[in-house]
């Protein structure tokens, strides 16, 4: 079994309308607390891999779930629920139209430690929403990336060979997390 980092982004682009299917709210763990936003959050859909992921048995957890110890920095407290949690895998989830600022931060330390060797592309599975990926007119290379959203690092994800199943509905994107980490 792994130990899974679910990553990803909190919120929907300011006047962004997502595809999330209502039914999918009656799907969310009893623990989870919504938080009072309408609609379904890319953060609750976090929560939902989350618990496909410890229905399958891995344990698997998100930054959400660990409180700030006094005034610990967000990158502290990233670093110590890896080590706290014993960090194998990580699951990037990349919905269209999700806000990537923190995602932004989430790349550049895994590629960062991807390119240190302290972390295997293998252990990096992004899950990104097919409106997500390109096609580079001049090579015919799918991309990854949202047009004029700043994501020109995250192709780095794509070349570190890390693997990427895209993904078209919500069915298919529970489907893809729980086949990609076997039991």
């Amino acid at each position: 079994m792994r130990s899974v980092f679910v990553l990803g982004p909190t919120t929907w682009r300011a006047g962004f309308h997502p595809r999330v299917p209502a039914g999918l709210a009656g799907e969310l763990p009893a623990w989870w607390e919504r938080r009072g936003r309408p609609g379904l959050s890319p953060l609750d859909i976090r929560a939902l891999l989350v618990e496909d992921l410890r229905q399958e048995g891995h344990a698997a957890t998100l930054m959400e779930l660990w409180e700030p110890q006094g005034k610990e920095l967000r990158t502290a407290r990233f670093h110590r629920i890896e080590k706290g949690a014993h960090i194998d895998t990580y699951v990037i989830y990349w919905p269209e139209g999700g806000h990537t600022e923190g995602m932004s931060w989430e790349f550049h330390g895994l590629i960062k430690a991807l390119l240190d060797g302290h972390v295997a592309a293998e252990a990096v599975r992004v899950f990104p929403e097919v409106g997500v990926l390109g096609l580079d007119g001049e090579t015919g290379l799918i991309t990854l990336g949202e047009k004029d959203r700043r994501t020109t690092y995250f192709q780095d994800l794509m070349d570190a060979e890390c693997p990427i199943a895209p993904w078209t509905t919500y069915d298919e994107l529970r489907l893809f997390v729980r086949k990609h980490l076997g039991p």
